[in-house]
């Protein structure tokens, strides 16, 4: 419903929505609607496959760059929210982390074999 409601341009949620999909009639008038704003060609990326956010990288932005070099500055920016341009905020969640050197554990490091094996 969240998608459908993006594509239909509802911005105050998708409560409404999600109900009236819950109906054959709804689907249809749901339908006609996208049908008639050109909605139906869009393209969504959709990770069914999602990854715990707080098992990995909630906490932190990772270790800095040297000042004053170029990786530095690209991980300054990283660091911004793009629409707002303040600093994100980190999470203090105790959810225990798992990288890439936690072989089985990590969620991180899975995305390759995951999409191998959907192609």
């Amino acid at each position: 419903a969240a998608i459908v409601a993006d594509g239909l341009g509802f911005h105050g949620g998708y409560a409404a929505l999600a109900e009236e999909l819950t109906t054959e009639a709804g689907i249809l008038s749901v339908m006609t609607r996208a049908r008639s704003l050109h909605v139906l060609e869009r393209t969504y990326w959709v990770c069914a496959f999602s990854i715990n956010q707080h098992a990995s990288i909630c906490g932190s932005f990772g270790p800095a760059p040297p000042d004053g070099t170029p990786e530095r500055a690209e991980w300054d920016a990283k660091k911004l929210d793009t629409a707002t341009g303040r600093e994100m905020p980190l999470c203090d969640c105790r959810e225990p982390k798992h990288f890439n050197a936690d072989v089985y554990d990590c969620e991180l490091n899975k995305f390759d074999a995951m999409m191998s094996h959907l192609v």
